[in-house]
């Protein structure tokens, strides 16, 4: 049934495309079409850069905290009382 199904979906999508000749399309560029699309691509790369800075800087910092913890959490030196004393 399902072969049937796709056979049938396959025979009414396939038709042969045929362009107009009657219709001519020719792209109008203008000045601010120009201009806004060189200003979408700059914001756009802007944005990606600005995003991969940040990922980037606080990717470190997360890593350099956890690095930090586990150093302060397994370290002998301890503080009590005013004094700075070593475990054995």
């Amino acid at each position: 049934m399902k072969k049937i199904f796709a056979l049938l979906l396959c025979l009414t999508l396939i038709t042969p495309a045929q362009a107009l000749s009657s219709i001519r399309f020719r792209p109008h560029q203008c000045e601010t079409c120009t201009a806004y699309n060189v200003g979408y691509q700059t914001g756009r790369h802007d944005a990606r850069s600005h995003t991969a800075k940040t990922v980037f800087f606080v990717g470190t910092a997360v890593i350099a905290g956890v690095i930090i913890y586990q150093l302060g959490k397994e370290s002998r030196w301890t503080a009590h009382d005013g004094q700075v004393g070593y475990r054995f």
